[in-house]
């Protein structure tokens, strides 16, 4: 079976205002990780794939990612697009780079200031044996993260709601439904976000036909809910197993 044409855009054009001051004068995608910067890890992941070339967006320090880089990463050539005025966005980061993901099979679009095991190879597997038009890879550890942030917060209102009277199995409960709501809410983004990133796609970028898939769109709804409600009742024991007294004099 011949490979196909992979071409990827990996986008680098974000402020990382979250890691303030690092990436006051260092863009994110530059910050070093094990020795070298993010950005490099995720080039060499797609290099390794047999990605042909890759499209780098560019807005805030945008000039030191391009000088740190060059014109190829491992012998793929890498072109350049430059948002200097203002962020196009995911979707709009596409639309500038129509004619050189035109000829690609595969689209691989990446973020290029996270750190992640990008399993490109499994990714594109199951792409070619689903025969989907657009595939999401989507992490369920960023929901499990979300319910055990909550923990200490948690802690408090079980202290609160056992001294006004509440069992374990009522507070156990709306832990549970607080989890779920959160695990459906963030589904539909990932279909209202996923479905748009794919509509542009192929209406823009592969000049053909878009059509949603409920069925599909379903199953991440549910799997997303599902998998932060067994998180939320996971981390929903220790606030279970506090005493009420101890937590309310800790927050005195």
């Amino acid at each position: 079976m011949t490979k196909p044409r992979i071409r990827a855009l990996v986008l680098a054009a974000g402020e990382g205002t979250r890691l303030r001051p690092l990436t006051s004068f260092l863009p994110k995608p530059l910050l070093p990780v094990a020795g070298r910067p993010l950005i490099e890890h995720t080039l060499d992941r797609l290099a390794k794939v047999g990605c042909e070339a890759v499209a780098i967006n560019l807005h805030h320090l945008g000039d030191a990612i391009r000088d740190h880089l060059g014109d190829d990463h491992q012998g793929m050539p890498i072109t350049w697009s430059e948002e200097r005025d203002e962020r196009l966005g995911t979707l709009g980061a596409l639309h500038p780079l129509r004619d050189f993901l035109r000829p690609a099979e595969v689209i691989l679009l990446v973020n290029g200031d996270s750190l992640c095991a990008w399993p490109f190879s499994r990714l594109l597997r199951r792409h070619r044996d689903g025969g989907a038009a657009a595939t999401l890879l989507t992490g369920f550890i960023v929901l499990i993260g979300a319910a055990a942030a909550g923990e200490r917060r948690r802690v408090y209102e079980a202290a609160i709601l056992k001294t006004v009277g509440a069992t374990r199995g009522r507070i156990l409960a709306s832990f549970a439904l607080r989890s779920a709501m959160l695990g459906a809410a963030a589904g539909a983004v990932a279909i209202l976000g996923g479905g748009l990133a794919g509509w542009g796609v192929m209406t823009f970028v592969m000049d053909s036909d878009y059509a949603f898939e409920p069925a599909s769109a379903l199953a991440i709804v549910t799997g997303g809910a599902l998998a932060t409600l067994l998180a939320g009742l996971a981390f929903a024991w220790r606030p279970l197993a506090a005493r009420p007294a101890q937590v309310l004099r800790a927050r005195e």
